[in-house]
């Protein structure tokens, strides 16, 4: 879309501040830091500084929640 990535994010358990990194695909998420309930989706679009091809996104994305902190 333009050289952006939209993001997609379903939970089946509510989840405390979500937070996204793509390690090595340098860029910004349109939204970073919120909380996801059970049978709401989330979109987030990722604006990369430089041209970078899906695969790549994928490979780097790391999404973490509250939870994670503490496993």
């Amino acid at each position: 879309e333009g050289g952006r990535f939209r993001i997609r994010l379903e939970s089946a358990a509510f989840a405390k501040d979500v937070h996204l990194e793509a390690d090595g695909v340098p860029g910004r998420f349109g939204d970073n830091f919120f909380d996801l309930a059970p049978g709401w989706p989330k979109e987030v679009v990722f604006e990369p500084d430089e041209p970078a091809d899906r695969a790549a996104l994928e490979k780097a994305l790391a999404i973490r929640s509250l939870r994670d902190s503490y496993d």
